[in-house]
């Protein structure tokens, strides 16, 4: 009986003819190989170790990011920034890649404030500083990925006399990256003149992987 090549795992190896012993093949003709090489089972696969140093994120995996701003304790004008930029690193899987925000908080003010929150997929031509005005130039408008409402009835006070917070849960907005970059980055504008009370704020978002 000639020898023939079967496969076990992913791997070839030689059954001898009847009483002999079965033996891995060292090399396989084209003509040896199966007729497709398609997708199998995990039993019909090979197994693999990543290696140590192996970014192993997948699409649906995520993390939650926060974000210290130094703010100004004191009135603003309306339409300035607070706390100049915000970056989110690693809010994509790769360069490039996109996410979703599923929920944000905001906490640390004294008082509710109206708020909106302006997504980029880069810094803007000219950065804009604390308490700065907000505007966008003609460069700086297809870096756009969204703005988030910051209202004053999603805030919610940390009993008599303590904090504010922002929460938005199930926002679901899709996010790219630009080219070479794991980061978003955002400005928070303020709507109206009111004093956050405090020196410092912070922010949290929670990202999904999506590609």
């Amino acid at each position: 009986m000639t020898d023939k090549i079967r496969w076990k795992q992913g791997i070839p190896y030689k059954a001898a003819a009847i009483g002999g012993t079965a033996t891995y093949a060292e090399s396989v003709s084209a003509a040896q190989l199966p007729a497709s090489l398609g997708q199998k089972t995990a039993a019909e696969s090979t197994s693999f170790v990543l290696a140590s140093d192996q970014p192993a994120s997948v699409i649906g995996d995520g993390l939650s990011v926060q974000a210290t701003l130094t703010v100004t304790n004191g009135a603003y004008t309306a339409q300035d920034v607070v706390g100049g930029l915000i970056t989110f690193p690693l809010a994509v899987r790769d360069n490039g890649k996109e996410s979703i925000l599923n929920s944000l908080t905001l906490i640390g003010m004294t008082s509710a404030i109206a708020f909106e929150l302006w997504f980029f997929n880069a810094d803007l031509a000219t950065p804009i500083a604390d308490n700065g005005a907000f505007a966008l130039a003609a460069a700086d408008q297809l870096k756009v990925l969204g703005v988030m409402p910051i209202t004053t009835d999603l805030q919610y006070q940390a009993g008599a006399g303590g904090v504010y917070a922002f929460s938005q849960g199930a926002w679901g907005r899709q996010l790219k990256a630009a080219a070479g970059t794991r980061s978003i980055y955002a400005y928070l504008k303020h709507l109206s003149t009111t004093s956050p009370g405090t020196t410092t704020l912070y922010m949290t978002a929670k990202y999904e992987y999506i590609s």
